[in-house]
């Protein structure tokens, strides 16, 4: 009470005599979450406020466009974000068919965690892309070795996702009965879906057109690898001829090429034009060693590619490449034979002599580990994982990796980064991924199988 007598009388705002702040309203957070890093390819739950989120056709997210819209059950929109190439608040720009609006409230993205992160490239074919059960597909994308081991760095690295659907798929059913358990050819299916697809790329407007099948393709794609892609592709371009390549290629490279072209520019071009900080390839020259390349294109190519990837000034990691007789899967009227496991010697021994001219150029010894996984297996999250068909480490098509054999090729390369360049990514958490694999043992079990049937004898 004498507080309130004396304080009009004394001088307007002396200590103790002014009329507290009312508190603060603490903010709506628009945002879940609210940040995260680069890299991108999460989801993020938006609220719309006043404009439905069933209204809502596109949203940007620091000038890059979200993929997979949809209005949740409680109002709020999901978006997957596909991350973007600079730390800091990145306005989200809503829109529907009659405008835009702007929410308040920013996403946050983090900064890699290293410098030399700062640009990561990934170029190859289709384990550098994720192809698992011979297809790329839309959700594959998020298990491919680029992704996973720019999530580990805090790295952009935006993928050419596909649309959902765009491409059938190998499954359990393709694997043959044991004790054999062969699958279907990976060549014959892939050809065979690329002639499925044709009818759905199409453009009431121009008619054919790859970009119909990418879920956006204005993204300036840093996984720059595509299916089937050999060295010379990847230098030169696909010849004419080379029908797959013509076709995979510009679904990641240049989806506004023609039909038939192939891309405008060469796989190396794009990875120069990114001026990479780093640059990953888990594959740069499997497609020669399982077409059987003659030897003599591979001392002509691989030096030259070893030499334009060391000109750009970035530290690169290439992988190279297993035995392919460890291999379960079917080529078809190619099988694997010691040619092919002779080829894949020879192009190490000239793939290991090339990297070490330059001290910026690094090999991930995948060959030697992947013949450890042949011998041992691999154990994770509780499962004993093999090379086997059913075994986990390959996909349907015993080709290409599983997601978790992916995680673990990923994880050899953190290996390898760290070691040469004292930086500090953390491990990949290989178990977490096969919870939720549908190609480990386990799974396949309660799929209705018993992976064991498919195991080599000992």
């Amino acid at each position: 009470m004498l507080r309130a007598v004396l304080c009009p009388l004394l001088v307007l705002g002396a200590l103790g005599c002014q009329s507290p702040e009312p508190p603060a309203t603490p903010p709506v957070d628009l945002l879940e979450p609210s940040a995260g890093s680069l890299t991108g390819y999460y989801p993020v739950l938006i609220e719309t406020g006043d404009v439905p989120a069933e209204a809502i056709v596109d949203v940007m997210v620091g000038g890059v466009r979200a993929i997979d819209l949809e209005a949740q059950p409680d109002g709020r929109l999901q978006v997957v974000l596909q991350g973007r190439d600079e730390p800091g608040a990145a306005r989200i720009d809503l829109f529907t068919e009659a405008g835009s609006t702007s929410l308040e409230q920013r996403f946050v993205y983090d900064p890699p965690l290293d410098p030399a992160f700062a640009r990561v490239v990934a170029f190859g074919a289709s384990l550098t892309q994720g192809v698992q059960d011979g297809t790329p597909t839309h959700d594959g994308v998020a298990a491919s070795p680029a992704l996973v081991l720019a999530r580990a760095m805090g790295a952009y690295m935006s993928q050419p996702v596909l649309i959902p659907d765009l491409f059938p798929t190998l499954g359990l059913d393709s694997v043959g009965p044991a004790p054999d358990c062969e699958s279907a050819s990976v060549p014959d299916f892939i050809r065979a879906a690329i002639t499925e697809v044709l009818g759905e790329l199409v453009d009431p407007e121009e008619g054919f057109a790859y970009w119909v099948g990418r879920s956006d393709p204005d993204v300036n794609v840093r996984n720059l690898a595509a299916g089937n892609f050999m060295v010379d592709d990847m230098l030169f371009g696909p010849d004419v001829d080379e029908i797959v390549q013509n076709f995979l290629g510009p679904l990641s490279l240049d989806p506004y090429a023609e039909f038939a072209a192939g891309p405008r520019w060469t796989m190396i071009e794009a990875v120069e034009r990114l001026e990479p900080t780093l640059v990953v390839s888990f594959d740069m020259m499997g497609n020669d060693i399982l077409s059987n390349t003659a030897i003599e294109d591979m001392q002509a190519n691989v030096p030259l590619m070893v030499a334009r990837l060391a000109g750009t000034g970035a530290q690169v990691f290439l992988a190279d490449m297993p035995d392919p007789a460890i291999l379960k899967g079917s080529l078809g009227d190619d099988p694997l034979d010691d040619e092919a496991s002779l080829l894949a010697a020879q192009s190490n021994a000239i793939l290991h002599e090339e990297a070490a001219r330059f001290d910026n150029v690094h090999i991930v010894a995948l060959a030697e580990r992947a013949d450890e996984f042949a011998l041992n297996g691999v154990q994770a999250g509780g499962e004993d994982l093999t090379v086997d068909m059913l075994g986990g480490i390959l996909s349907f098509d015993g080709l290409h990796f599983s997601p978790s054999g992916y995680a673990i090729v990923a994880d050899l390369f953190v290996q390898e980064i760290n070691s040469e360049l004292g930086t500090s990514i953390p491990a990949i958490d290989i178990a977490a991924v096969v919870q939720g694999d549908m190609h480990v043992p386990s799974a396949v079990l309660a799929a209705g199988r018993d992976p064991m049937e498919c195991r080599a004898e000992e």
